[in-house]
């Protein structure tokens, strides 16, 4: 991503996208620090990520040392790259807002004073909510991809019976018919399963067989 965002944004000293994970009240972190490319899984809530995941609220740092930003700082200022040079003193800590839930936080941050501007907030803003988008997707697939798998190891749980009543019976319900047959058909046998599977009382009647001919057959 830092590939994409250099060009409209100066990611040269370090950039981090920090990806809030609830379960655990933590953070994935993956930085780009100066120019080099590492990860961090599971580090504490802290910091400037901490606070604008709170807070749903941007926070830009003119100068960190005199503590000048656009609201208070509310937290003590951990630095995020693993260096021994001087702390950085212009940060902007976006968060990532999906439908009014923070699920991470953007950070920018450059060693001399008032660096940033605030046209660079709102590029990292802009920058921030097609990537809160794309966090979104990415978990809505891995929720359906599971309840996929979560649902095939169901059915393989439950024998054939199992499912056919359980599919006649939901078929009563939903049609709020008071009686239902469903004559379930064996393909590589070619013949119907008996006896048919049925949902109700039927009152004074012989449930029928089925008539049908080879081309009713899908």
């Amino acid at each position: 991503m830092n590939d994409s965002v250099k060009d409209i944004l100066d990611t040269s000293h370090f950039f981090a996208l920090a990806v809030y994970q609830p379960q655990s009240d933590s953070l994935d972190l993956y930085m780009s620090d100066r120019e080099k490319y590492r990860k961090e899984m599971g580090s504490s809530l802290s910091g400037g990520c901490a606070d604008v995941i709170k807070q749903k609220k941007s926070l830009r740092i003119f100068s960190y040392s005199e503590k000048r930003s656009d609201r208070p700082l509310a937290f003590e200022f951990e630095q995020i790259p693993d260096t021994d040079e001087r702390i950085p003193e212009s940060l902007i800590y976006v968060p990532l807002l999906l439908r009014g839930v923070a699920v991470g936080a953007l950070t920018v941050q450059h060693l001399p004073k008032d660096f940033y501007r605030r046209l660079d907030q709102q590029i990292l803003e802009m920058i921030a909510t097609q990537v809160a988008l794309a966090i979104g997707n990415m978990r809505l697939f891995e929720y359906l991809k599971e309840v996929n798998i979560a649902g095939q190891q169901l059915t393989r749980q439950l024998s054939p019976a199992q499912i056919r009543y359980d599919v006649v019976n939901r078929i009563r319900a939903n049609a709020k018919a008071d009686f239902v047959v469903l004559y379930s058909y064996n393909q590589s046998e070619e013949k119907f399963i008996v006896p048919p599977d049925q949902s109700g009382e039927l009152i004074g009647r012989v449930i029928p067989k089925p008539e049908v001919k080879p081309d009713d057959i899908a």
